[in-house]
C-alpha cells in the first residue's frame, strides 16, 4: 500500500469525529485498495473491522472509565442496553447520562450522610 503514513495520519484526525469519522477514514484505503486488487480491499476491509472491534469494545470503555470514573464494565453495560433500546441516541447519550446519575447519586449519597 503507498502512502501508508498519510492514510494512518488522516485516520488518526478523522477519529476525533465521533461515529462517522472511523468510517470516513475508510474510504481513501478503500480507494487505493480498490485500485490495487480484490484481495487488497478484501484486507483493508478485514483490518478496519479488526482496529474498530479492538477499539470500540477495549480501548474506549477503558478511556471513558478513567475520564469519568466509571467502571469499563458499568460503561460496557450502560452502552450495549442504550444502544438497543435507543440506538444512535442512546449511543451517544449513554456514557455522558451515566455519569451525571452516578454523580447525582454521590452527592444525594453525601447530603443524606451529612444531613443537609
Amino acid at each position: 500500500m503507498t502512502n501508508i503514513g498519510t492514510l494512518a495520519f488522516l485516520a488518526g484526525l478523522l477519529e476525533n469525529i465521533p461515529y462517522l469519522g472511523p468510517v470516513l477514514s475508510l474510504i481513501p484505503a478503500l480507494a487505493i485498495a480498490l485500485g490495487i486488487s480484490t484481495k487488497a480491499t478484501i484486507m483493508v476491509v478485514i483490518i478496519y473491522i479488526l482496529i474498530q472491534q479492538v477499539e470500540n469494545n477495549l480501548l474506549v470503555p477503558q478511556v471513558m472509565s478513567k475520564a469519568l470514573s466509571i467502571s469499563p464494565l458499568l460503561t460496557i453495560i450502560v452502552m450495549f442496553i442504550a444502544t438497543g433500546v435507543l440506538g444512535l441516541l442512546g449511543t451517544l447519550f449513554a456514557v455522558p447520562l451515566t455519569a451525571l446519575i452516578e454523580l447525582l447519586y454521590h452527592r444525594w449519597q453525601i447530603k443524606r450522610t451529612n444531613g443537609v
